[in-house]
């Protein structure tokens, strides 16, 4: 279904905002101000599409507009209205075109120097000390746009970046694809009602293909320049960052009983829907925890905005996060995990024993730990905004 703004005249912003937030992953708005109207999807009676001060679209130009158009929906109930700072009186709507909103922010910055970012903090002595602490173990930061999806995208450029460095990368992608494939299985036998997919299984495949090109780029010799020239593509990372929320959504659903928080399967639907779904909903450790454990990565989690008293010795919490290992096709249990802090010059940055974590559960094996059993996905959080640590 796509509407243009014709459609919303009569409906207060109000009434719009709760229309937006109740259909799909996302609303998909129309910024080109050359596509006036597409009101048919029949292939043999082609859509009117005004273009101003352009040539009429040949039959060849409109399937190949049209078949962009089902890549980017993909199905997907939408609709398109002017951004809200971009909207017009109603009695001008006739006359109205949509205007192209302000650039975003980059998804992802450029590394810079850990200390060049602690000074930042300069007005909080406790927080320029636990950079301190971090900077004798770390030399750069990568920041993440500060949006919903900041942890998602930092995950998914972390691994990818470790994943070019690796001897074995090709066997990686096997085994990663190996687990998308068993959460593949597992999607197909929910419900997803809720989430207002014309054909669930058609957009599951279609994401897990994008991802799939994306990591045997990568594994073929991806440049690191061209890595990220690719992460700033919004709609191809917003659609691979969409199949990471599904692979979290499936993991916490298909596992609630693993979750103390989650008593019911309807419990863990609700947290979902709230938490996870939404692209500007943020992840906690339980979305962490799931998304390791759904792809078979290990995460180290470095946390600078624990509270620590003025008596207390400043330290900084850090989290790792072990996926079990698979036996077989099927996993029964979530990601175990280990806590460690760093002070400066600390003795107690010790890692678990290799193999092991403190439940005395076995640890996965792999090329996804450094020599010192090291997690290579090593992410910052700071006030629910994270970036990529790169070790000395």
């Amino acid at each position: 279904m796509i509407a243009t703004h014709k459609d919303y005249e009569g409906f207060t912003d109000e009434e719009l905002d709760k229309f937006e937030s109740a259909f799909g992953w996302g609303s998909t708005f129309l910024s080109d101000p050359q596509v006036l109207c597409m009101d048919s999807s029949d292939p043999q009676n082609p859509p009117r599409i005004g273009r101003q001060n352009y040539e009429p679209l040949t039959a060849q130009e409109f399937f190949s507009l049209r078949h962009n158009w089902q890549q980017l929906l993909d199905g997907k109930k939408t609709y398109l209205r002017p951004p809200k700072n971009n909207r017009v009186a109603k009695h001008s709507y006739a006359n109205c075109t949509f205007v192209t909103p302000e650039p975003l922010e980059k998804a992802l910055q450029c590394q810079e120097p850990l200390s060049d970012f602690g000074r930042k903090y300069a007005e909080n002595s406790i927080v320029q000390q636990k950079f301190k602490i971090l900077s004798e173990h770390y030399a750069h930061v990568r920041q993440m746009r500060m949006d919903g999806s900041s942890f998602y995208r930092a995950f998914l450029f972390s691994y990818l970046e470790n994943l070019g460095k690796m001897q074995a990368s090709h066997a990686e992608v096997t085994r990663l694809m190996e687990c998308v494939a068993r959460s593949r299985e597992k999607f197909c036998r929910l419900h997803w009602n809720d989430a207002y997919f014309s054909n669930p299984e058609a957009f599951f495949s279609s994401v897990v293909s994008e991802f799939e090109q994306l990591v045997n780029s990568v594994a073929n010799g991806l440049n690191a320049d061209e890595l990220y020239k690719r992460s700033l593509h919004e709609i191809t990372s917003s659609r691979i960052l969409c199949l990471f929320r599904l692979l979290t959504e499936v993991h916490i659903r298909t596992h609630h009983a693993d979750y103390p928080e989650f008593s019911q399967e309807t419990e863990a639907l609700m947290f979902c829907l709230a938490s996870v779904r939404p692209f500007e909903a943020g992840a906690n450790i339980l979305q962490m925890s799931a998304l390791s454990s759904a792809l078979g990565i290990p995460l180290h989690l470095a946390c600078t905005d624990v509270t620590t008293s003025d008596d207390e010795i400043v330290t900084v919490k850090c989290f790792d996060l072990f996926p079990q290992s698979e036996s077989g096709a099927s996993t029964t249990s979530g990601a175990t995990s280990s806590i460690r802090s760093y002070s400066l010059s600390s003795t107690t940055d010790k890692h678990p024993e290799q193999g092991r974590d403190d439940n005395n559960s076995t640890m996965p094996a792999g090329n996804l730990f450094s020599s010192d059993r090291m997690p290579l996905v090593i992410l910052l959080s700071r006030k629910g905004q994270y970036g990529i640590l790169y070790r000395k």
